[in-house]
Formats: C-alpha cells, sequence, structure tokens
C-alpha cells in the first residue's frame, strides 16, 4: 500500500504553561495538518507516503520540506510559490477550559492552488490509496472543486479513496458541511466519521441522525449506519465515541462498520 493525501500545512502558534494569550510572551512553533499528521504517521508504520500541498518560497516553506524529510514523507509534489503560510493560534486549555483556536489562514500559497487534471493524474500515478479531510473543501469554492476533480481522477485510476470528514465550524455551518461533503462522497470508498452528511427522512424532511444521542449506542446506530452504507456505497465506515472528563483527559472507543455490522 501507498498513500498520497492532499492538505494544507500550517504553522501553529500555541502558548504555553497553560497561559491566556492575554498574558503570554511568547508562543512556541510547530508545523502541522490534518493530512500532514495522516501522512506522516502511516510512514512511521512503513507505508510509503506523499503529500500534494502549496507553501511558501521562502525559509519557512523550505523548513516543512525539510519536516516532512525527516519522516520520509515524499514532497515531490509540494509546490513552493510566493505567498503566504497559514497559520493557527492556540490558547491552551486548563481544566474545565477549552481551548481556544484562532485561525489567520486566507490567502495562503495553498488556499489558492490550483492543479490542471493531467498534473493531477501523474502526482497519482505511483499511488494506490488517496486520502484527504472535510477541511480542504471548506476553505473555498476552489478547492472544493478541486476536491471533486482529484476523488473522480483517482477513482478512475482504481485508486482506494478515504475522507476523514472532519468538520470546522469555523470554515462553514453545518448544514453547508452537510450538503458539500455529500457531494463529495461518491467516489469514496472509507469514511471517518459519519457527520456531516445528509441522510434525509423522505417523510419528514429531517436528517435521521438528528434523533441520535451525543454518544448514541450501537443498537442505535446500526440502521443508521446500514443506510449510510448504502446510500454513499461505501465499504466502511470508521468511527470513535469519545467521553471529555476535562481538557487533558478523555476516553475514546473506536468502531468500524462494514455494510453487515460494527466491530
Amino acid at each position: 500500500m501507498s498513500v498520497i493525501t492532499l492538505g494544507e500545512v500550517l504553522m501553529r502558534l500555541s502558548t504555553t504553561q497553560h497561559q491566556r494569550f492575554q498574558a503570554c510572551s511568547s508562543l512556541a512553533c510547530h508545523y502541522g495538518g490534518a493530512e500532514m499528521n495522516v501522512a506522516i504517521g502511516l510512514s512511521g508504520f512503513g507505508v510509503p507516503t506523499a503529500m500534494i500541498t502549496g507553501i511558501p518560497k521562502n525559509a519557512l516553506g523550505d523548513t516543512i520540506i525539510q519536516t516532512l524529510h525527516r519522516y520520509n514523507v515524499n514532497t515531490k509534489n509540494v509546490f513552493q510559490k510566493e505567498g503566504r503560510l497559514g497559520l493557527y493560534f492556540v490558547e491552551e486549555g486548563f481544566g474545565q477550559r477549552a481551548p481556544n483556536i484562532i485561525y489567520d489562514r486566507e490567502h495562503s500559497v495553498f488556499n489558492q492552488m490550483t492543479l490542471e487534471d493531467t498534473h493531477i493524474e501523474q502526482m497519482l500515478h505511483d499511488y494506490d490509496w488517496f486520502h484527504f479531510t472535510g477541511i480542504t473543501p471548506a476553505l473555498n469554492d476552489t478547492l472544493f472543486k478541486l476536491m471533486k476533480k482529484i476523488t473522480r481522477i483517482a477513482k478512475q485510476q482504481g485508486m482506494t479513496i478515504s475522507c476523514d470528514l472532519n468538520y470546522r465550524a469555523q470554515l462553514w455551518d453545518f448544514q453547508t458541511a452537510r450538503d458539500k461533503m455529500s457531494e463529495l462522497l461518491p467516489n469514496v470508498d472509507i469514511i471517518f466519521g459519519y457527520e456531516p452528511l445528509n441522510l434525509i427522512d423522505i417523510a419528514t424532511g429531517e436528517d435521521k441522525k438528528d434523533t441520535l444521542s451525543r454518544n448514541p449506542s450501537l443498537d442505535d446506530l446500526r440502521p443508521i449506519l446500514k443506510e449510510i452504507h448504502e446510500l454513499y456505497d461505501l465499504r466502511y465506515i470508521a468511527f470513535t465515541q469519545r467521553k471529555i472528563f476535562n481538557h487533558k483527559r478523555n476516553r475514546l472507543q473506536s468502531f468500524i462498520s462494514t455494510t453487515h455490522e460494527i466491530v
């Protein structure tokens, strides 16, 4: 198996020692992003990985390439152009105080990225799995259309396609996310999570998932997941159920759904 993913690499600037923004005088710097994390994580398990992304043509962009090289992620399709790098600022949580995140990513090199069909075919050629998240199509309409294009081409080339639905309320409203992500799924084989997607009850016009509790039982989930499998022709749905005790302590249970069962 070899995996290629597409997404934005951001600089994370975070407070330390649980400080609020108003109190801190310095910020810790890290580079990351949902898709970059997947590529690095899989590479650590010995899976050949690569990224498609756009970064600035400056020392910050050079540092991102060096970071990817350090983790053996192929950077052949990492494009450097004049422009800015997307940022996000994180105020660490403490006790019952949740973390606070501020994004500053408009007009970044990645946000303005476009690709021709022939170029996409070349980039995907040496890989058999394409992965993306719901963050990228939420950034702007150009990237949404790019994701429709690249998933279509990946499917034509016989690749397995996975999508982490990964809703971000800072990027779009929930119903728009449901509509747009549903539009992207015809070529997808595997999804992580089951929201945001449309699953409309024809009789009521309401989404069937809206009746679920925050952490629904598997008995309640089974008929919902079965309909999602059938409606979107999915092979697998992977999801977690999270219980939050405080900002540092969570309990996660992971499940994988096929058309027949949840394991």
